[in-house]
């Protein structure tokens, strides 16, 4: 992944599903409550970045709809760069190219958090 093009700033590295967007259970997909206010306050003070489980088809997909010019995701993760341990899937964050101390990261689910430093 290319480096932050702002040098020294915090790279927010955001889940897709359920976090960003959740189903409603009957297949509807439906973006968060005040997601865009908080996307358009914050895109100038964070680098968002989507690291999501799906692969990249329908994640695009779903990005499309939240973001359709491309102006909040520099980048995009997807099922395609996580790893497997002991049988189940996990995001690995030395993929993105930042300092560990840099990253906040924003997942629902633990597990694809715990090889993480």
């Amino acid at each position: 992944m290319p480096p932050n093009l702002q040098g020294n700033q915090i790279s927010v590295v955001l889940d897709l599903e359920e976090t960003l967007i959740w189903n409603d259970g009957k297949g509807t997909h439906t973006v968060r409550p005040r997601l865009p206010g908080f996307l358009a306050a914050f895109h100038e003070q964070f680098e968002f970045i989507v690291f999501s489980c799906s692969p990249k088809p329908e994640s695009d997909q779903m990005l499309e709809y939240i973001d359709p010019k491309s102006i909040y995701f520099r980048y995009r993760l997807y099922r395609e760069h996580m790893n497997i341990s002991e049988g189940k899937q996990y995001k690995d964050f030395t993929k993105i190219g930042r300092p560990i101390s840099k990253l906040i990261a924003v997942d629902d689910c633990s597990d694809n958090l715990r090889y993480s430093p």
